[in-house]
């Protein structure tokens, strides 16, 4: 049980309670009250503890209950209650008739006189002790003729026992039961060392009563005491905005707890940083909707507009603002504020009126008519601009009040998104779609594209912009014998981007403009083409976006401003087309640039560092880097698609440089525009597989390849498919894997569609999904790709240093599923295409980017019988070891080569200690275990033991299980997945996370990563029942009951 949080000062006095009657030895009646929900049950329970240790018998009257004497009251008590209701029901009518009656003195007449005189005041027994009547004279009725209940007398009996041998505490929280009821209780042992705790319920304010009755009032509990059950219950404290979420519940636990239930059921909380969050929902969901509704609902009408008027006004408004927009005097809004507030939805203890997140917001605008709601925003931006508030900060209410045709409505929209474009894209993409559906001339409407084009663009929705921009340049971009393309049917789902935060839908709107438009203007027309060549850039279509920007790059008279973004777009795209003189290219834009006043230096050297790594000069493309982060530093221009400082970072953690890659990390900036978190993630995936995390890599991987796909970013999405192929081969999952490989083989097919691109050369896939087999020992195990810098034209011109396409990472990946499942046909003819003989003109770039690929590689060549071509792998990746000199992955990879070749175990050792790459590491030191086995028994079991060690940390059972049959076959013989040397095999518990089978913790880490049922299913080869059994067993063995309660414990491990 968890403990109970923030009733410190309530225990404390039922503490003094407890110490009063043991020191006087008289009897007391308490009562603990407040409104229900407050946790008064629980407080009882803890009382109940604290009286058994102070040596109390402690009796509970509650319904169904199996004590003898707390049956007898709740039965006795019962039905006195009953009497006395009765009672008052005639009290009540005698006295409309008489006009004397009381309804109270007519309740006590009955169920009051009953019980006292059934106590030890009265006629003594047979005995002549004092206590209730045992005869059968006055066993059946009691002074006065009213009739005495059996169980009251059992009651009384048991309790006149009790008391004779301990001090006794009833507690009573039962609404049947009134409390004068219970002073009469009392009031027979006055000299008994008895306490009766009773349980009131009330809503509202407190009730105000006339009886002498000490009361402990159950207030809200304090904020910090709220953080702590939502700790206890999540696993994790609340970060800040989920604390303010659970603000709504204002202090009780009991709707604490269904505001909890509400988000755990639409699966909007998550663990993360040692935090619970909330996930990144854009909309209120089912259950919280539900919830808040209820809350709504309750209060009056004028409360209700209130709430709704303060939500048009935003997350805060002021009282002034709610009441000019409601049309009322400020001081009229009292009592339906108190009312608003008692929603839990608002915050109103300070100056301004505050919904305590932004969904319990949202829950109030959904229900409001779209008509109502336009025109209290159009309301709400007069008040606003009036107050002499800025265009930027009333945009929501321009978003959504935004009258057509209405050209002053269009001016302030288009100001309000230039404004934005810096900071925040997403809403400055909102404001120009929506004056571009309400300004009907087209011409006038033609900026406005542009700008939406371009905030678009910077916020994630590619295919919106390339729609919005080809359209608009029409017969410019299309020669009159030539018809535009249609728009893509990818586009009306990009007219969503990111408002304020990245992943929050836009307004789509109403009307597309798809009808070609008029010619704009030059400078117009230049902003088009740059924005549609950026697009181009992005999805990997670099000659297209050459041949779209080279124009806006030259034409006199344009602003510098939008000179410079072309130049910029040009300088990334000449750097990833595959073009001869791309250095030269490089060069001379560099100087034309500064000729003209313009410093693209920073964006240049990112471009060389490009074209190093390409050759496979890696030392200096990492310097060139570095140069570019310096000069990005000093105010040269890069642009806004292609962060220096990121780039970097990944450049650092492919090279083995963890620890600078890292802080590189940590100090790169922030910025607006939807690459910067995209590449994060995939910095962030790098490490993790870099450090043996892969789950953590699972989920940044996964990350950045929606927000990739959803943005239609070309390098991006190969390298995170890449990361996440690796991962699914590591853990066996071969469905996942080849789905991703084919994806990489798939991926420029939407580059041959467009005009004077070259289709892609089709890349070699299984007929059928791969099916897992038992793979043996002999079988070269896999080594993770690391994921590169942008890759290359995928339809490269023919060039003296071709660089890898996404088709070899794939062959990659096709070759160590052949060599999972032991099938060496398979293996062989991937290794062909991936390895041809001779050597391919690829092999330099091929190893720089992926140095693993080297030992995997001369393994899997030596098993195939091409010891030649394994000599000459071993050959190129020292070549480009002792060409780049500072890089800890080639040096490493280059020891383990050497290892394998000459079965060198002190280059193995130097492998092994070298490697930054966790899984290289691990291959490494399984490679020397192997290698000792003839030689050193002893080493060799060590080393295996240690690589099992490894693989087993990875998630990687099947390499385990390689690992674990070398042990075997050095008569290791004894152990199972988890089992170390020294540590007898145990029995598995019943139950705890120890009693999961293997099976059972792999569906169970899926799970906790948010997968499905039928998504584990995919991946383990099951159904989705058998996926719902183990389920089912993993719940009962933990003894939970939800997926979130399933992460934590995942967590815990």
């Amino acid at each position: 049980m968890t403990p109970l949080r923030g009733r410190d000062a309530e225990l404390d006095q039922l503490t003094l309670w407890m110490d009063r009657v043991l020191g006087s030895r008289q009897a007391l009646l308490a009562a603990v009250s407040g409104p229900a929900g407050y946790g008064r049950t629980r407080l009882f329970s803890e009382g109940e503890h604290l009286a058994d240790a102070r040596g109390f018998r402690v009796v509970r009257v509650l319904r169904g209950t199996a004590e003898p004497l707390a049956a007898s009251l709740v039965a006795a008590l019962g039905s006195a209650a009953s009497a006395g209701a009765m009672a008052t029901a005639s009290g009540t009518a005698s006295g409309a008739a008489s006009g004397t009656a009381s309804a109270v003195g007519a309740a006590s007449a009955t169920g009051m006189a009953t019980i006292a005189a059934t106590g030890p005041g009265a006629p003594a027994g047979p005995a002549g002790q004092a206590g209730p009547a045992t005869g059968p004279a006055s066993g059946d009725t009691a002074s006065g003729g009213a009739p005495v209940h059996p169980a009251l007398r059992r009651a009384h009996s048991l309790l006149a026992e009790h008391l004779r041998t301990a001090p006794v505490l009833i507690t009573c929280d039962h609404p049947a039961v009134p409390l004068p009821m219970l002073r009469q209780l009392v009031a027979a042992y006055r000299e008994k060392a008895l306490l009766v705790l009773a349980g009131e319920a009330w809503s509202g304010e407190p009730p105000v009563t006339a009886d002498r009755v000490p009361r402990l009032l159950l207030r809200p509990l304090a904020p910090a005491a709220v953080l702590q059950v939502g700790a206890d219950l999540l696993g994790a404290p609340p970060d800040a905005e989920l604390a303010e979420l659970l603000g709504m519940a204002q202090g009780s636990p009991r709707l604490l707890i269904e505001l909890l239930n509400a988000l755990d059921a639409d699966a909007t909380l998550r663990l993360d940083g040692g935090h619970a969050r909330l996930t990144e929902a854009t909309a209120p969901t089912t259950a919280l909707h539900e919830l808040a509704g209820r809350r709504i609902g309750a209060v009056p009408s004028p409360a209700r507009e209130l709430l709704e008027a303060a939500a048009v006004l935003g997350r805060s408004s002021l009282p002034e603002d709610v009441a000019q927009l409601l049309q009322r005097p400020v001081g009229a809004l009292a009592t339906a504020l108190r009312a608003a507030a008692s929603t839990g939805l608002l915050d109103s203890t300070s100056d301004e009126l505050t919904f305590r997140h932004e969904l319990l917001r949202q829950v109030v605008l959904s229900d409001l008519p779209r008509a109502i709601r336009a025109a209290l925003h159009r309301q709400a931006l007069s008040i606003q601009l009036a107050r002499g508030h800025s265009i930027t900060a009333a945009a929501p209410h321009l978003l959504h009040g935004a009258h057509p045709d209405d050209p002053a409505t269009g001016t302030l929209l288009r100001v309000a998104a230039s404004e934005s474009l810096a900071d925040n894209p997403g809403t400055a993409a909102a404001l120009a779609l929506r004056g571009v559906d309400v300004l009907a001339d087209a011409r006038a409407a033609t900026p406005m594209v542009a700008l939406a084009a371009e905030a678009c663009l910077r916020s994630g929705a590619v295919a919106k912009a390339m729609s919005l921009a080809r359209n608009a340049l029409g017969a410019e971009l299309h020669p009159p014998n030539q018809p535009p393309p249609a728009a893509p049917a990818a586009a009306a789902a990009h007219a969503r981007t990111p408002l304020g935060s990245p992943g929050r839908p836009l307004p789509a709107p109403t009307a597309s403009p798809l009808t070609p438009a008029p010619a704009p203007d030059p400078i117009v027309a230049a902003r088009l083409r740059t924005s549609l060549a950026t697009a181009l850039l992005l999805r990997g279509e670099y000659r297209e976006c050459l041949a779209t920007v080279a124009e806006p790059a030259t034409l006199p008279g344009l602003p510098a401003t939008v000179r410079l973004d072309a130049l910029l777009t040009k300088i990334a795209a000449l750097a990833a087309q595959t073009a001869p003189d791309a250095a030269r290219q490089l060069a001379e834009v560099q100087r034309l640039a500064l000729a003209q006043g313009l410093d693209p230096r920073a964006a240049v050297r990112l471009g060389e560092a490009t074209l190093a790594w390409r050759h496979g000069q890696v030392g200096e493309a990492l310097t060139l880097a570095a140069e570019a982060v310096a000069l990005r530093a000093d105010g040269s221009a890069v642009g806004w698609h292609s962060p220096p400082e990121l780039l970097h970072a990944l450049l650092l953690v492919q090279l083995g440089h963890t620890t600078q890659a890292r802080a590189a990390l940590a100090a790169a900036p922030a910025g607006a525009e939807f690459t910067v978190p995209l590449l994060r993630h995939l910095v962030t995936a790098q490490l993790a597989m870099a450090e043996g995390r892969p789950l953590d890599a699972l989920a940044e991987a996964t990350a950045a390849l929606n927000q990739a796909r959803t943005a239609g970013f070309d390098w991006p999405e190969q390298q995170a498919r890449t990361i996440l192929a690796t991962l699914a081969v590591q853990r066996g999952e071969f469905t996942s894997a080849t789905e991703h490989a084919r994806a990489l083989t798939k991926q420029p097919a939407r580059s041959a569609a467009r005009p004077g691109t070259a289709p892609h050369p089709a890349a070699p896939t299984p007929a059928k999904s791969p099916r897992p087999k038992s793979a043996r020992a002999k079988s070269p195990h896999p080594q993770p790709p690391l994921p590169a810098l942008p890759s290359p034209n995928p339809n490269p011109n023919p060039s003296p240093s071709p660089s890898p396409s996404p088709t070899t990472t794939a062959q990659w990946i096709e070759a160590q599923l052949a060599a999972a499942e032991d099938d060496s046909d398979h293996l062989r003819t991937a290794l062909a295409t991936l390895w041809p003989s001779p050597a391919p003109a690829t092999a330099p770039t091929l190893l720089a980017r992926e140095p693993a690929l080297a030992p995997w590689l001369v393994r899997a060549l030596l098993l195939t019988g091409r010891p030649d071509d394994a000599a000459a792998v071993s050959r190129a990746i020292r070549a480009l070891a002792d060409a780049n000199p500072d890089t800890p992955a080639i040096h490493a990879a280059a020891a383990h080569t050497d290892g394998l070749l000459r079965h060198d175990a002190p280059s193995l050792e130097r492998a092994a200690h070298g490697h930054r790459d966790a899984w290289a590491r691990v291959s490494a030191v399984e490679d020397l275990g192997a290698l000792l086995r003839t030689v050193d028994r002893a080493g060799a079991i060590k080393k295996l033991e240690e690589a099992l060690d490894g693989y087993l940390h990875l998630g990687a059972d099947r390499d385990a299980a390689r690992a674990r049959r070398r042990l075997r076959a050095l008569g290791m013989r004894q152990r199972s997945l988890r089992e170390r040397p020294g540590h007898p095999r145990e029995r598995r518990p019943a139950n705890g996370w120890p009693s999961l089978t293997d099976t059972e913790r792999t569906v169970a880490e899926y799970a906790a990563q948010g997968m499905t049922n039928r998504q584990i299913a995919g991946r383990m080869f099951l159904s989705p029942h058998t996926v719902a059994f183990h389920l089912r067993q993993i719940f009962r063995k933990l003894g939970i009951h939800s997926r979130l309660e399933l992460a934590l414990r995942v967590r815990e491990g």
